[in-house]
């Protein structure tokens, strides 16, 4: 019997995409799309899988997750998969500051390509569903087209962040793009370093020294080694990091995101930093249209930033963003 997926586009509000394209993403799954509320309610009975909803009726999504928590067929609580077309402190405003207690996932809405939504909100949407319903949830290719190449490199040392930072800005070089988009992914790519060759083991209880000056020394024992990966497919830059340690939890991820998506100035953040991969994290979503992460707890914590190359940069703070945090099911993971 195939999981269920139930889609609410509620009226008045910016349209989920067509029928057809969320047949498509959620292949797989069977999909129960409506516009009436009190059919969708209904739905929900069914014990989905997963709901896809435009709604910002926070009474209406908290009933909505009540129910999903009183079904019993599924190994867990369906997903509240949230289509937003705002920033997050309108909507924020909007489900009472309560946006993250009452989704699970913010997939940013931006019309597109007919009725079926642009490349972003299609592909995030179908990497969203397919790791719900597949519940497979690792891998940064997952975001890219079908077929897109990718680069990785292994983090063993606290001075890879001399070479490896030089290496993933020249590879956005080579796929045509700006020394500015060149930029913002290095300065991506440092923050995952320093939080997968310092902060990551340390979390874990591993001896990293104190001193700054020193800490080009640092040589992670081979069962600690990240993977830095980066891969580009024409729309989007997708660059991610891979540790073993799988410590990141799901309310420090979104405290982190809060923080800076209620700030408009990166400097507020960036001319406060300390240690911790807090700071790191606010750093990578600041200069990101979405952040995604993965955590096989104990296992492993995959961390990806996505940039969508057809929209200006400097106006990361004015878009809706993605955000997504996903908890692997306890079936084993590899973190290589």
């Amino acid at each position: 019997m195939q999981p269920t997926v139930v889609a609410y586009n509620e009226p008045g509000r910016t349209p989920l995409p067509d029928v057809g394209t969320l047949v498509a993403v959620c292949d797989g799954a069977d999909l129960l799309s409506t516009t009436d509320q009190g059919t969708f309610l209904a739905a929900i009975d069914k014990d989905p899988v997963a709901v896809i909803t435009n709604s910002l009726d926070s009474g209406l999504l908290e009933a909505v997750r009540a129910r999903l928590e009183r079904g019993g067929s599924n190994t867990a609580p369906g997903k509240i998969v949230l289509m937003v077309d705002k920033v997050i402190a309108e909507y924020s405003r909007a489900l009472d500051g309560k946006d993250h207690e009452l989704a699970d996932h913010f997939v940013a809405l931006r019309p597109g390509a007919g009725d079926g939504g642009s490349n972003w909100t299609i592909t995030d949407l179908r990497a969203t569903m397919q790791k719900i319903i597949r519940r497979d949830v690792f891998g940064l290719g997952k975001y890219l087209r079908t077929g897109t190449g990718t680069r990785t490199f292994a983090v063993k040392s606290g001075r890879d962040r001399e070479t490896l930072t030089p290496q993933v800005g020249a590879y956005v070089i080579e796929q045509g793009l700006s020394q500015h988009t060149a930029s913002t992914i290095r300065k991506i790519c440092e923050e995952m370093l320093m939080n997968a060759i310092y902060d990551a083991p340390r979390a874990a209880g591993r001896p990293v020294p104190g001193d700054a000056q020193s800490r080009g020394n640092v040589e992670l024992a081979p069962n600690d080694q990240a993977v830095l990966e980066i891969g580009y497919d024409g729309d989007v830059v997708a660059i991610g990091i891979r540790d073993p340690f799988g410590l990141f939890q799901r309310n420090q991820f979104f405290q982190y995101a809060r923080k800076v998506l209620h700030r408009t100035n990166s400097d507020e953040i960036l001319d406060k930093k300390s240690e911790g991969a807090g700071i790191g994290l606010m750093t990578l979503y600041f200069n990101s249209h979405g952040l995604v992460c993965n955590v096989a707890p104990g296992k492993a914590t995959e961390v990806i930033a996505l940039i969508d190359t057809r929209m200006k940069s400097r106006d990361f703070e004015k878009v809706a963003r993605s955000i997504h945090y996903f908890t692997a099911p306890n079936t084993g993971v590899s973190a290589k």
